[in-house]
């Protein structure tokens, strides 16, 4: 049974205020190096998860090199360790991070990786997230929180697709815009190519 988190006008404030302060101060490891690629950061719904019930969302990169993934998370009791990994479409893992279950509270969850995975543009990638127990009851879970609005698009397809064809988990992508490269070029000609590998 998935449940929709009780007291959530109260938590939709706070996540909205976390997702403000994520905007505004950049990212743990790689700061303003880094820019958000790709992102859905509606949340009205949550689908729980554990070790024997993984979630997983897919996301279309449009720079190569991933930095680091942000998830929207509500966290009940003791729930057991988080892993949030990134895989190709067919579920090879490309990197994973595990959270101990002490660091993980109700919010965005940021992971970095200590080297940016290098990506093929436009291809299907997927964030999944699990624990390493069993969900014995709903006092003590994680969910996963997202809307059922279709807001993400771009045909990506989830672990709750077939009976929620409209629902995209809540996630961020933080990438690293590509090097320019400036050698012999004029200072005009420098900045263009800086605001075009910035765009």
């Amino acid at each position: 049974m998935d449940l929709t988190v009780n007291n959530y006008s109260l938590i939709r404030v706070v996540q909205h205020v976390a997702f403000a302060l994520l905007l505004v101060l950049g990212t743990s490891s790689f700061g303003a190096a880094s820019r958000i690629d790709q992102s859905q950061t509606r949340g009205d719904y949550g689908f729980w998860f554990d070790d024997l019930v993984p979630r997983w969302q897919e996301f279309f990169p449009s720079i190569p090199k991933l930095a680091e993934v942000s998830v929207w998370i509500t966290k009940w009791g003791q729930p057991g360790n988080l892993t949030i990994e990134v895989t190709d479409r067919h579920f090879l893992v490309l990197n994973k991070v595990t959270l101990n279950e002490r660091n993980v509270e109700t919010g965005w969850v940021l992971v970095s990786f200590a080297e940016p995975l290098e990506l093929e543009v436009d291809e299907r990638y997927r964030i999944r997230v699990y624990a390493d127990q069993d969900s014995l009851d709903s006092e003590n879970r994680y969910f996963w929180r997202g809307s059922n609005t279709d807001n993400y698009g771009l045909d990506a397809r989830n672990s709750v697709y077939s009976a929620w064809p409209a629902f995209d988990f809540a996630f961020i992508t933080h990438a690293l815009p590509n090097p320019v490269n400036v050698s012999g070029l004029s200072a005009p000609m420098i900045k263009a190519a800086l605001d075009e590998g910035n765009q």
